[in-house]
């Protein structure tokens, strides 16, 4: 989960809008930089991993979907009110720049080996192991050589249909929820954009910058944690923005309009998600007065943020609100409490079994104002 406590909460937003910072403007940046020049080639056979753990199952990618500029949907009125609630998803086909692969494994059985305790969280870290630098505008940016056995294995997983880790590797835990290791999956996709930027041959240069989007396709499908989501679109927006370089060198009018129609809606995906995450912050109010309890929230503040939770469609948000609607239920005032319970009750209804799960868990486990204030 995201939201263990007021502070984390803000420290993690925080990270995810510098991760975003820094996927920023990447491709033109890069070109031509000799620390990107890649070691090997790009490869489309899966191979055998250290340790006897089985390679990717054998995938296939199609080719991008044709695009009919007639079938491109209006632009997104993002910054209206009327949409602030909106599902926060692209508005074009990502299929028209990068489609998924149709291998039948699960790509988060790979993932999880390198979260820390996993058996292959050492091969990685620290974050020097295996990767050089590459300085971006004052900042130091980490990437796999071309030819890195890690980078070539991770090929045949991005080539997956699916990645699950909700519950089918981990349970939901409410603040506890494992998450993937994120650091590692940009790293992977800033690897793909740099080593097709340094490439001479264009096809194998779109090959690349197509697998970090379809990384980061693959990281959206979960839809449970907010960090994960914006670790996603940050993915995504290295491998568009690279092929927006590339449309534009090409003369590509169509292909330059898709890529920039993607990038729009990743900012206003990133925008929309910290201006959700503020409103969903109010409800950890209590923790900042624990001498206080039972705490009185703002009456405005609070009626928005009862108001963007029953209007919310998507989980990640509703499992990060759960946690602060439970802590309001326990330890506001009866009127606010009450409207907090009624609510959880309402998201408990809607057939969601994670949000219901998650519900049960913290009636069952309820945390303490001590234990709120405490975790980190």
């Amino acid at each position: 989960m995201m939201l263990k406590t007021k502070y984390r909460a803000v420290a993690v937003i925080g990270a995810a809008a510098f991760v975003l910072l820094l996927a920023g403007s990447l491709a033109a940046r890069v070109g031509g930089t000799p620390n990107a020049e890649p070691a090997g080639i790009a490869r489309s056979v899966p191979l055998p991993a250290p340790g006897g753990m089985p390679p990717a199952p054998a995938a296939q990618v199609a080719k991008p979907a044709e695009i009919v500029l007639a079938d491109l949907p209006t632009p997104f009125c993002w910054g209206c009110s009327w949409n602030w609630n909106a599902p926060l998803e692209f508005t074009v086909d990502l299929d028209l720049l990068a489609p998924l692969g149709d291998g039948p494994g699960n790509a988060a059985e790979w993932f999880r080996h390198f979260v820390r305790g996993g058996a292959r969280f050492d091969s990685i870290m620290p974050r020097d192991k295996g990767r050089r630098e590459l300085k971006v505008e004052g900042k130091t940016w980490m990437y796999f050589d071309g030819d890195h056995p890690l980078l070539l294995e991770a090929e045949g997983w991005v080539d997956q249909a699916t990645c699950r880790f909700y519950p089918e590797i981990w349970p939901v835990e409410g603040p506890d929820t494992k998450i993937t290791n994120l650091l590692f999956v940009m790293d992977l996709a800033r690897s793909w954009v740099l080593r097709g930027k340094a490439a001479d041959d264009r096809e194998q240069a779109l090959a690349d910058y197509r697998r970090a989007i379809r990384l980061g396709r693959l990281m959206r499908q979960d839809n449970v944690t907010l960090i994960q989501d914006m670790v996603a679109i940050a993915a995504i927006r290295f491998g568009a923005e690279a092929i927006y370089e590339d449309a534009r060198e090409q003369g590509d009018a169509a292909t330059m309009l898709v890529a920039s129609r993607v990038l729009a809606d990743m900012d206003a995906i990133r925008h929309q998600t910290a201006r959700r995450n503020t409103l969903l912050l109010r409800a950890f109010g209590v923790i900042d007065r624990p001498d206080q309890v039972p705490v009185r929230l703002e009456r405005e503040s609070f009626n928005q943020l009862i108001k963007l939770v029953r209007a919310m469609p998507e989980r990640r948000f509703l499992m990060e609100a759960v946690l602060g609607l439970h802590i309001v239920s326990r330890f506001a005032v009866p009127e606010q409490a009450e409207a907090a319970e009624t609510v959880l009750a309402e998201l408990e209804e809607q057939g969601d079994p994670m949000v219901a799960d998650l519900i049960d868990d913290l009636r069952r486990n309820p945390p303490t104002i001590e234990s709120m204030a405490t975790l980190e």
